[in-house]
């Protein structure tokens, strides 16, 4: 008999794997997701992750899956059979979208709108085009899955486009930001060198501010209708300090109850700048348990402020003892006297802009690199680090026959922490003013500018002073 012809499948001569992708692939981790700008090569990864688990493994089964069934016939399955080498496949079912690998090991295709048609899978692995695509509940089912005995690893990954500040940046920026079973890779679409030159360039060239953060650069955290679009957790994130006591210090409540009670400390730094550097954020409970969280967490502080959002003020409660009352009158009880919050909202965004922005002229305190906000939060506010990036206009709607949309304004919801930050500046924090007469933030023709205000202020009162002395 003729001895039969073993073809040697090299991986090299298909598949050269970018940076992002080789780490994607070698990632022990149970769960991950490769987000990336277009061009940086998701599609590809997606591909191969299911084929190294398919081969790893003889006798696998795998879901390849997308949110709708077009798009998973036109493009993920398309993508598929244009990037799996023949020599792997023994065979491919088109009608039960089902293929066949050569160690036995089989992939199925299947759109994800109804995962209750999911139940009966036991999966060794599923891989998801598009995560963002699809709700969460379906990731969770998906989960519930993946239960095959005799896998050396069970595993869930994905690919995607970011979508801002949507359950899978929760998922594994957030929630399991330090849990190594979960892993989230950002690949920019610069780094996929085998683009044509000029294809990023046209991009940058075409897109909005919004789109390039995330098409381009992969920010997860980028999405239309973001109010402070500055926000860069590298610059305005900080360790967590305890301020030196001569700072001067002030607390801010917005109090919820469906909603969270978020309370803000914050400090001003010698300089002018401001620190955001703890919190308390905790919902569904009532006024005497924030009020010994709010004691505890102050500690040894002297605080010269206290704030508080002005709808505490309102007297909408009653009771046999108190009768009608407010809020803030249950605070004053545990001994926290707050002052009404100035809720111009517009004025106060136009502050947080300010605020947020980096300015050239200014020297970062922490860094001591030229260009800074004015404004840093620490690293243990959480909610805050949160809440920021996510503070978004309302979507404008045509309001009236004449055409006109609706007044700017953001949108209620995941707002508590940024609510506290824009009473605190409106509030017009200053540093210690023995200290502010040594630390200057700006160069001097700021200052000598600062200096005619404050000389002509001081003319124009004496001035005043003198003319209601002669109309007596």
């Amino acid at each position: 008999m003729p001895k039969t012809r073993e073809t040697i499948f090299k991986l090299s001569d298909h598949y050269n794997p970018l940076p992002k992708q080789r780490q994607f692939h070698e990632s022990p981790a149970k769960y991950k997701v490769y987000m990336g700008g277009v061009g940086s090569g998701k599609t590809t990864a997606l591909v191969w992750e299911a084929l190294f688990n398919s081969l790893e493994t003889p006798n696998n089964y795998g879901l390849v899956g997308r949110f709708t069934y077009p798009e998973l016939r036109d493009t993920t399955m398309f993508e598929f059979f244009n990037i799996c080498p023949d020599a792997l496949i023994k065979e491919y079912s088109k009608t039960e979208h089902r293929v066949v690998l050569f160690n036995g090991s089989t992939i199925i295709f299947r759109h994800l709108e109804e995962p209750d048609k999911l139940k009966s899978l036991n999966l060794g692995w599923f891989g998801i085009d598009e995560m963002t695509e699809i709700p969460e509940p379906v990731f969770l089912m998906l989960q519930s899955r993946i239960r095959k005995k005799d896998v050396g690893r069970r595993v869930g990954f994905g690919v995607t486009n970011p979508e801002g500040h949507d359950w899978v940046y929760q998922k594994f920026w957030v929630q399991h930001k330090n849990d190594p079973d979960y892993l989230a890779i950002r690949a920019p679409t610069p780094e996929n060198i085998h683009l044509p030159k000029d294809y990023v360039e046209d991009l940058i060239k075409s897109f909005p501010e919004h789109w390039r953060k995330r098409y381009i650069e992969g920010d997860p955290s980028a999405f239309a209708g973001q109010i402070i679009s500055d926000w860069d957790e590298r610059i305005h994130v900080i360790p967590a300090f305890n301020p030196p006591p001569e700072w001067p210090r002030t607390v801010v409540l917005d109090h919820g109850t469906n909603n969270p009670t978020a309370v803000s400390w914050f400090a001003v730094h010698p300089e002018g700048f401001k620190v955001y550097y703890k919190e308390h954020y905790e919902s569904g409970q009532i006024i005497d348990y924030h009020a010994k969280a709010i004691y505890r967490i102050n500690g040894a502080d002297s605080i010269n402020a206290w704030i508080a959002d002005p709808a505490i003020f309102n007297k909408t409660l009653q009771d046999p003892r108190r009768g009608l009352h407010s809020v803030a009158d249950e605070y004053a009880e545990h001994g926290l006297h707050f002052a009404q919050g100035d809720n111009d909202v517009k004025s106060g965004i136009q502050k947080l802009l300010d605020n947020f922005k980096v300015w050239e002229q200014l020297r970062n305190p922490w860094t001591q690199k030229q260009g800074s906000p004015k404004i840093f939060i620490c690293d243990n506010c959480e909610a805050a680090i949160l809440e920021i990036p996510q503070y978004r206009w309302k979507e404008t709607r045509l309001g009236t026959k004449y055409g006109q949309t609706r007044p700017e304004e953001p949108e209620k919801r995941n707002d508590h922490t940024v609510d506290n930050i824009r009473y605190f500046l409106m509030s017009d924090p200053q540093p210690a003013r023995a200290a502010k007469d040594k630390y200057r933030p700006f160069g001097a023709r700021d200052d000598r500018v600062w200096d005619v205000l404050e000389k002509r202020s001081k003319l124009n009162s004496r001035m005043h002073s003198a003319l209601r002395n002669l109309m007596r």
